[in-house]
């Protein structure tokens, strides 16, 4: 039977001579879940559980203490980051999203490290001990470079004329977009890369470059941000 993903107040499936399409809110292409509303979520959540699935059998190599950290996390990296960010270029990263994806990662890294929660070593400390980054800056960036590879595309080829359409009269609205995400890191990337423009798209080792500089700069800010002290209430 056939299957159609679509968004409608009530589910309704079409019978034509050719057999019954059956209207679904989920379905599997390609190895991507399609969902009715557009969201990468239920992609994002199937991804991860294919990954902790082919993780069981590593589950022994992970947790042992005579294998160096480095080791570990070139295994994860070679064997099981490619499982998880599976045609994540074409994600929208919510907060929830995000979430979902640097709470399963920081799990990973801490198995690399050799540490629990309870050991309460904090995630930056770890992070940069393995020099590695969190799993959602890792999809961003190579959204990023997907965008700039579409965009290098000749102006004829179907990817890059629907990459550059636009709606008349479209409204704003209050949703995350794929495209509204990469106009918010162009906009970051205007504030931590100088002399930053859209024409830089044409050079791909420099646009790869711009994100590695919007990379660098939220990092600062972050270290800024929580190195200064706060400011308690002055009592009576």
């Amino acid at each position: 039977m056939r299957r159609i993903v679509a968004h409608t107040e009530k589910k309704k499936d079409l019978n034509l001579p050719q057999g019954k399409i059956e209207q679904v809110t989920e379905s599997a292409h390609l190895g991507s879940v399609i969902s009715e509303d557009g969201s990468s979520l239920p992609d994002i959540k199937n991804r991860i559980q294919k990954t902790c699935g082919n993780m069981v059998s590593f589950r022994k190599y992970f947790g042992s203490k005579r294998v160096a950290r480095w080791r570990k996390v070139h295994v994860l990296q070679a064997f099981f980051l490619p499982v998880v960010t599976y045609c994540s270029e074409t994600w929208t990263l919510t907060a929830q999203a995000k979430n979902e994806l640097d709470t399963f990662w920081n799990k990973q890294h801490r198995k690399c490290y050799g540490v629990t929660k309870r050991d309460r070593i904090e995630m930056d400390i770890i992070r940069k001990e393995l020099n590695v980054t969190k799993l959602s800056d890792y999809v961003e960036e190579r959204r990023w470079n997907y965008y700039g590879h579409v965009s290098r595309y000749p102006d004829s080829r179907p990817a890059n004329f629907i990459l550059r359409a636009g709606l008349d009269d479209q409204r704003a609205g209050r949703f995350a977009t794929w495209k509204k995400q990469i106009d918010s890191n162009k906009a970051e990337a205007s504030m931590f890369y100088e002399d930053y423009n859209d024409n830089l798209v044409r050079d791909k080792k420099k646009w790869a470059e711009v994100f590695k500089a919007v990379t660098e700069g939220r990092a600062l800010l972050e270290e800024t941000s929580s190195s200064e002290p706060s400011v308690s209430s002055a009592h009576p």
